[in-house]
């Protein structure tokens, strides 16, 4: 027993285990990376199979999708989309600006704009609606019924603009959001 304390408290002989070990752990490491090879390889093919496949699915995804055309743009073909093109609203709305516009606001692609032709025809006949129903169903405030009918109008002028400034809105946050992400060089 007192050899084997003498033996561990001797700074050579623990030096010399170390080593000893640390080589052994050397060794070890270099057989075991000489037989890996195949398995890496093997890993290396089934990635470049699982690749291909989802590639392979992607395409068939996007050609599915696109109507035959096979493309990555996106398509407008809803409810909004045909009242819009029925109604012939962006000829009837245009404004050479509006694009740029929904842009800047971080809107982008056909469903944007559609949308935005929706709802600029739409809202004045909803704020209409709601304005009228308010005045003269639900409360009149005593107002005279030539005073209720102009802010019905209103109303529905209000509800005209009323895309045209969430759009401004949306800009302007935007742009602040923007600013702020950046410092000040």
């Amino acid at each position: 027993m007192s050899d084997l304390m003498s033996f561990m408290t001797d700074p050579q002989s623990l030096l010399s285990l170390i080593v000893g070990v640390l080589a052994f752990a050397a060794i070890l490491t270099l057989l075991s990376s000489l037989g890996g090879g195949e398995k890496l390889e093997g890993r290396m093919k089934a990635v470049a199979v699982r690749r291909e496949e989802l590639k392979r699915r992607s395409r068939a995804a996007i050609a599915g999708q696109g109507g035959g055309m096979g493309g990555l743009r996106h398509t407008d073909d809803g409810f909004k989309k045909r009242v819009v093109d029925r109604l012939n609203l962006t000829k009837l709305l245009e404004d050479p600006q509006v694009a740029d516009k929904m842009a800047q606001a971080g809107f982008r692609g056909p469903k944007p704009l559609t949308t935005f032709y929706f709802f600029r025809f739409s809202m004045p006949f909803i704020f209409l609606l709601v304005a009228a129903f308010y005045l003269f169903v639900f409360n009149d405030f005593g107002l005279a019924v030539m005073v209720r009918v102009t802010i019905v109008m209103g109303a529905a002028v209000v509800g005209f603009y009323a895309p045209n400034l969430y759009l401004s809105n949306r800009i302007s946050k935007r742009k602040t959001s923007i600013m702020q992400a950046f410092p000040d060089a």
